[in-house]
């Protein structure tokens, strides 16, 4: 966070708003304060802090769905003692998720991307029949903890749509 360049003691939002860095990160797949030269490790974090601080939130994420920015304006804006509402920051990227027709599978990218390794078959993609979702269900290799590029079985996963209720337990929506 900015505050950590500042020397500024650090609470909650600035977790949030570090966390949020990642999430631009993962979004983009860089940061602009990355790659950045200097003779010695202070001055490197001098022109971090300096580039973190003249970056406005609207260019870092140009190029994104304005939750990233709604997001990261909100870590900024807390006050060391504000307890933020993790309801509400969820709540910005289930939406987002909804709005992109993603599905809450389990079934994660990296092991998909070690299944296609393993496999002769470079194809795997989830089969959709009635709001219904199949995917490979990918075994791990006790001994070595690593994953097998084994499909024992498919599992399916029902879409949520977004007229479906949600309960909510804590802060976590569950479809009912």
């Amino acid at each position: 966070s900015i505050n950590s360049h500042l020397g500024k003691e650090q609470s909650r939002r600035d977790d949030l708003e570090a966390l949020g860095y990642v999430l631009v990160y993962l979004y983009e797949g860089r940061l602009p304060w990355q790659g950045l030269k200097a003779a010695a490790k202070s001055a490197k974090y001098e022109k971090i802090c300096e580039r973190k601080l003249h970056t406005s939130l609207e260019s870092l994420c140009i190029n994104m769905p304005n939750e990233f920015s709604t997001y990261l304006k909100y870590c900024r804006n807390l006050e060391f003692t504000d307890e933020p509402n993790y309801h509400y920051l969820l709540e910005l990227f289930d939406d987002l998720f909804i709005r992109h027709t993603f599905v809450r599978d389990y079934v994660y990218d990296w092991n998909l991307i070690r299944f296609r390794r393993g496999s002769t078959n470079n194809r795997i993609s989830p089969i959709l029949k009635n709001d219904v979702i199949e995917r490979p269900i990918i075994l791990t290799n006790k001994r070595s903890k690593s994953l097998t590029p084994v499909v024992a079985a498919t599992t399916t996963t029902t879409t949520r749509h977004l007229n479906q209720p949600q309960q909510f337990i804590g802060d976590k929506a569950f479809c009912s």
